[in-house]
């Protein structure tokens, strides 16, 4: 599957003063203890809840890799511990079913 962003999806890769929810990366450092504090709290945000709903109904519950019509998980197609500046951009967001997005996490595909 190629998967194509927007110019301004692709900007957001390469800035390098980047807010994440309202905090600088070194901010996520000092409050969370590091990337993997804040993605754990990350998904318990209200943002990630809107942002999320709007990604499922946008691709229709259809499973991006298999066609699924019952997919219910969101896949960062970029991983949120790497970028955690793009973890709301719709561009790198996608509807994946559960099967999928097991093997996706197996294979490290994150």
């Amino acid at each position: 599957m190629i998967m194509t962003v927007s110019e301004e999806a692709q900007e957001l890769l390469t800035t390098s003063s980047v807010s994440v929810l309202g905090y600088t990366l070194e901010e996520i450092q000092e409050e969370f203890h590091g990337i993997n504090g804040f993605a754990n709290a990350f998904y318990s945000t209200l943002e990630w809840g809107i942002r999320s709903a709007e990604i499922l109904k946008r691709d229709s519950f259809i499973c991006r890799f298999c066609g699924d019509k019952y997919a219910n998980y969101v896949h960062h197609i970029r991983s949120l511990r790497i970028f955690p500046e793009i973890c709301l951009h719709p561009d790198f967001l996608i509807t994946v079913c559960v099967s999928c997005h097991n093997h996706l996490h197996r294979k490290g595909a994150k």
